[in-house]
């Protein structure tokens, strides 16, 4: 005898979706009500995370999903998730949300601090800046009363700031962590070297270079941190955060 499906057997999100539990790893119940052998296609593996059209929110993973059959070819899938262990690691203890953002930053730079010429060429250079005009535009240079031809990285270097080119970019990474929080946080490690909650590709170090909070008009703190990198922060200029 064949089962006559009863009701309308459509997969949607039901009204029970949404459920919350705060933890360590905050957790998601969606739920799902339709047709029992399409939800079961559709039950998602764990682990599973963000994909076109599956509803897994960004910064979840699938945690567990459980499908139980109703009357007439209905099915109930329920999905439990838990914040993905990355997602976790990034938000601050006591922080409701928090959002990354990474700009590559443009810095200004003497020309001649550009790593890889050799320290030859610095003082070359300034011989042949206090060299006579007639001499510089010949690109040559006096010392000790002897005349000498620029050459290599020296005469590259003459030649750009003869341009008026006297510094050179680089672009080094800033990390921005923005978070809420229900009570007032506390400003921290700001002005110290710290490694910020994600890092970009390179031997960068990073210095906390800004710690704002606001309050909101629903009663919340918005805090945002941002850590600054570079080569390297001088010990003798900037301490480093304790751990």
């Amino acid at each position: 005898m064949a089962v006559t499906p009863i009701g309308n057997t459509g997969t949607r999100e039901s009204w029970e979706s949404g459920l919350k539990q705060k933890a360590e790893r905050n957790s998601l119940e969606l739920v799902y009500t339709g047709n029992y052998a399409e939800l079961a296609a559709a039950m998602p593996a764990k682990g599973t995370t963000q994909d076109a059209g599956n509803g897994i929110p960004q910064g979840y993973e699938v945690e567990h999903s459980k499908l139980r059959p109703l009357r007439g070819l209905r099915g109930e899938l329920r999905i439990v998730l838990v914040e993905s262990e990355e997602s976790a690691a990034e938000k601050p203890e006591g922080a409701i949300t928090s959002i990354i953002e990474i700009d590559m930053a443009q810095l200004e730079k003497p020309l001649l601090s550009k790593p890889g010429i050799s320290d030859a060429v610095p003082a070359q250079i300034e011989l042949w800046r206090d060299s006579p005009a007639n001499l510089r535009l010949a690109m040559k240079y006096e010392q000790d009363g002897d005349i000498y031809d620029l050459a290599g990285d020296s005469l590259i270097f003459a030649k750009l700031i003869l341009k008026g080119v006297e510094s050179y970019l680089v672009f080094a990474p800033v990390v921005s962590r923005t978070s809420t929080y229900k009570n007032r946080p506390t400003p921290a490690n700001y002005g110290k070297i710290e490694t910020p909650p994600v890092t970009v590709e390179g031997s960068w170090e990073y210095l906390k270079t800004a710690d704002r909070i606001v309050q909101q008009a629903d009663g919340s703190y918005a805090r945002t941190e941002q850590w600054t990198g570079a080569d390297e922060w001088d010990r003798a200029l900037y301490e480093e955060a304790s751990s």
